[in-house]
């Protein structure tokens, strides 16, 4: 029993040498290697082999810049019968420039202050009820800002620059619904006022 036990305790102490020299030598080879790898935090500049990293910026953003204004010089007068065809499909001429003569019929609390119900035509009239074609007419932002709304009033007769916006449907006062020409208003100018 003593034999076999100086034995096995000899063979321990054998296993036991063996497996600390290997863990060391392992220990050895990977700090020689920790050594090579650059410390993270050295920056680039210390580390000469490293490629610099890219410096990105965030993007500024840069607000797009305000549409130019129509040159309303090249708005011009459309005849009687151009004029109808727009009023039976304003969707046709979407973006289009001309200038159109009217009666405003409604500009109040109900319309709002930058929209307004105007009875328009292609050509200036003597008399308001010779505008038959019912159109509305918005301007600015089309809620509260809109200047060139500022000084007029229901019953104005006028010349307006406009773009076509295409057509518009509205319930109407009596109860029915409505589609018109939609314009919007780059500049209007009061006109002598009409008889009825």
């Amino acid at each position: 029993m003593a034999l076999v036990g100086t034995i096995l305790g000899s063979l321990g102490l054998i296993t036991a040498l063996i497996i600390t020299l290997a863990f060391s030598s392992f220990m050895a080879g990977f700090d020689s290697t920790q050594a090579k790898a650059p410390d993270s935090s050295t920056s680039a500049s210390e580390t000469p082999d490293a490629e610099a990293p890219a410096i990105t910026e965030e993007p500024t953003a840069v607000p797009p810049p305000a549409p130019a204004a129509p040159d309303l010089s090249t708005f011009a007068p459309t005849d009687e019968r151009t004029f109808a065809l727009i009023a039976k499909d304003p969707d046709a001429y979407i973006g289009t420039n001309l200038i159109v003569f009217g009666s405003i019929t409604q500009l109040d609390s109900a319309t709002g202050r930058c929209n307004m119900l105007v009875s328009a035509g292609a050509a200036q009239t003597e008399f308001s009820y010779d505008y038959g074609q019912n159109t509305l007419a918005t301007s600015g932002d089309g809620e509260s800002d809109c200047p060139i709304f500022d000084p007029l009033v229901e019953g104005d007769h006028v010349k307006m620059w406009v773009t076509i916006l295409g057509s518009y449907s509205y319930d109407t006062q009596i109860g029915g619904n409505t589609t018109v020409p939609l314009f919007e208003v780059l500049q209007a100018e009061l006109l002598p006022a009409q008889e009825y």
